[in-house]
């Protein structure tokens, strides 16, 4: 395949690049920090729900009431998620960015105040409505990256999760020698996805590729058209089950 370059030193394929994906390397730098900090932010809790839900006044069954809390969350999360991937299709992925990671920042600062478990539930749960910044983050640069550069920007915003996950429940355990409550923990939480929103709310732009004709929720159909595609059934069921034993265990373990 034969190039051509300009005076510049950019071939033909890098300046078409940029016309139609203006903004791509901005968000490349951008997306992985705002990924780790919500990430930590959401990880950090987590091992913690066991804590809270003693200090209000939870002793005996303290396992089945943790599990049941995140089935709830979980369950929640699933109904939604191809609500708010339609209206990304229909409306924007940035909007959608916001809405997780600010929904989820503003509702975990809203949960130490449950006075009760069963209102710690409720409101821990519309944070599981509010979830999913990383799948919109992916979207959101798939959508607005060259073809030739999705893979290098995928894996790093996937490295700002990983280390995100992986340092929130550090820093957790230097952040509860500190403070007398484990509602702090929350409100750090709380900051730390404010803050991935606020970056992405101030440095991140879009070039809008919006799907054509109204939008329509839908849930079963898209996974229909998904697991039509050749090998993604066998991944995705993989997928699951690696999600079922990661995110299964977190919350379970810091009660023993």
């Amino acid at each position: 395949m034969v190039m051509t370059f300009s005076r510049r030193g950019q071939s033909a394929e890098e300046r078409e690049d940029l016309q139609r994906f203006p903004y791509w390397r901005r968000n490349y730098q951008v997306m992985p920090m705002a990924n780790l900090l919500t990430s930590m932010g959401f990880a950090l809790s987590f091992p913690f729900l066991p804590v809270m839900l003693q200090s209000l006044g939870v002793h005996d069954h303290l396992e089945t009431w943790v599990g049941n809390m995140m089935l709830v969350f979980y369950i929640i999360s699933f109904v939604s998620g191809p609500i708010w991937g339609g209206i990304a299709d229909h409306y924007g992925r940035k909007i959608m960015v916001l809405r997780a990671m600010l929904g989820m920042g503003f509702f975990m600062a809203v949960v130490p105040f449950a006075p009760s478990p069963l209102w710690f539930i409720f409101l821990f749960s519309l944070v599981g409505f509010f979830n999913g910044s990383s799948a919109a983050a992916q979207a959101l640069l798939v959508s607005n990256t060259p073809p030739g550069r999705i893979g290098s920007v995928l894996s790093r915003l996937q490295t700002g999760m990983l280390v995100g996950q992986t340092l929130g429940p550090a820093v957790a355990t230097f952040a509860v020698a500190m403070v007398s409550r484990p509602h702090w923990l929350f409100w750090f939480s709380s900051a730390l996805l404010l803050t991935g929103g606020l970056l992405v709310l101030l440095f991140v732009r879009e070039v809008k590729q919006l799907a054509p004709g109204p939008w329509r929720p839908q849930w079963l159909g898209n996974l229909r058209e998904l697991v039509a595609i050749p090998r993604i059934g066998p991944l995705y069921g993989l997928s699951f089950v690696f999600a079922i034993l990661g995110a299964g265990n977190i919350t379970i373990l810091s009660v023993y």
